[in-house]
C-alpha cells in the first residue's frame, strides 16, 4: 500500500493529537499523495521526456531515418519545514512529568501546524524547485491553468498521481531511521535568557526545542495538474469549466482527483441542485456531490476561501 505522509506520521508519533479540535484542517491531499524517499538524499532528480522518438514505415529495403526522443533533467530539492516551541524554564520543570512530558504534550500541535504547511506548500509553493514548487505553478508553467474571471483564491486542482511520476517525496535516509520529524533540544537543558524589554533589559530563561522535516514533491509529467483559478461566489465553476479541467490532466478514475475547498464544494454541489426535485415521499434533500464524470471530489481546507 502506498505511503500517505498520515501513515507515515501515525507511525513516527504514534495515536493521539487530542486538543487538536478547534485549529486542525482536513487535508483530501494529505490522504491520498503518496510518498516515498528521493533518489539523492536532499534532492531528487530525474528525467522527464518531451518528445518520442520518430518511426519509420518502410517496405523491404527501404531506408530508416535516424531520430531520437528528446528530454530533460529535472531537480527537486528537499524544502525544510520546521517550527520552534519555546517555554518559560520553570514553566516547564513543573509541567507533570517534568520538561520532557511538557515537549511530548505539545508535539501533536507542531504536527498538525507541520501538516497544515505542508498541504498548502503541495498546491501552492514558492514557484521555485529550491524548495516546493507547488501544483499551481506547475499548471502555469505547462498550460494547464484556466481562470473563471473571478476574484483570486478558492482554486479547484485536479491532479493525476502516478507513482514515480507525481508524488510526495521525503529524505529517506532520516526517515528510514525513525526521524520522520527530528525534535531538538537547541536550548540545552539549562536554557538560554531570552530579552523581553529591550529599553529595562527583563529577560526571561527559556527552554527551546525545534521540530524539523524534510519534504518535496515530484510533478514529472505535463498533465499532472491542472487549475481552475478565480473562482468566486459570480464565477462560480460550471460543468463545462470542470470538464476542461480533468481533460487538462487527463484524469482516470484510478489515479486522479479534484481538490477543493468546502465553499467550491457548495457550488459544485449546486450544479446538482438546481436539477432535483422533492417528491412527496422524500425526506432527505442532498447536493452531496462525490465525484464528477467519475473523479472523487476531495475536500481540502488548505485552500484559501476567499
Amino acid at each position: 500500500m502506498a505511503n500517505t505522509l498520515g501513515k507515515l506520521v501515525k507511525a513516527w508519533a504514534g495515536a493521539g493529537e487530542e486538543h487538536l479540535d478547534d485549529v486542525s484542517k482536513h487535508s483530501g491531499l494529505l490522504e491520498v499523495l503518496s510518498f516515498r524517499g528521493a533518489s539523492h538524499g536532499l534532492s531528487d532528480k530525474f528525467r522527464m521526456k518531451v518528445t518520442l522518438p520518430g518511426n519509420s514505415n518502410r517496405g523491404l529495403n527501404g531506408g530508416v531515418i535516424p531520430t531520437s526522443g528528446t528530454g530533460k533533467l529535472l531537480q527537486q530539492d528537499l524544502a525544510l519545514i520546521d517550527s520552534l516551541e519555546e517555554v518559560d524554564k520553570t514553566e516547564a520543570e513543573g509541567y507533570p512529568g517534568g520538561v520532557n512530558a511538557y515537549f511530548k504534550s505539545e508535539t501533536p500541535g507542531h504536527i498538525e501546524s507541520m501538516l497544515q504547511t505542508i498541504a498548502y506548500q503541495m498546491f501552492y509553493g514558492t514557484g521555485n524547485n529550491k524548495t516546493i514548487k507547488g501544483f499551481a505553478q506547475y499548471a502555469i508553467d505547462n498550460g494547464k491553468a484556466t481562470t473563471l474571471g473571478g476574484s483570486a483564491g478558492n482554486d479547484i486542482f485536479c491532479v493525476t498521481l502516478k507513482k514515480n511520476v507525481c508524488e510526495g517525496l521525503y529524505n529517506a535516509q532520516a526517515v528510514n531511521a525513525g526521524n520522520l520529524v527530528t525534535v531538538e533540544n537547541v536550548s540545552g537543558p539549562a536554557g538560554v535568557y531570552k530579552v523581553l524589554d529591550t529599553t529595562t533589559g527583563e529577560e526571561l530563561k527559556v527552554l527551546q526545542t525545534s521540530f524539523e522535516s524534510r519534504i518535496g514533491l515530484r510533478v514529472g509529467a505535463q498533465h499532472s495538474v491542472a487549475t481552475l483559478t478565480n473562482v468566486d461566489a459570480t464565477h462560480k465553476p460550471t460543468a463545462a469549466n470542470l470538464l476542461t479541467l480533468i481533460r487538462a490532466a487527463k484524469a482516470k478514475p484510478s489515479t486522479s482527483f479534484i481538490f477543493a475547498n468546502q465553499k467550491t464544494l457548495d457550488w459544485i454541489g449546486g450544479l446538482k441542485a438546481a436539477m432535483m426535485e422533492m417528491g412527496p415521499m422524500d425526506t432527505n434533500f442532498t447536493q452531496f456531490v462525490g465525484k464528477f464524470e467519475g473523479i472523487p471530489l476531495m475536500l481540502d481546507e488548505n485552500i484559501p476561501e476567499v
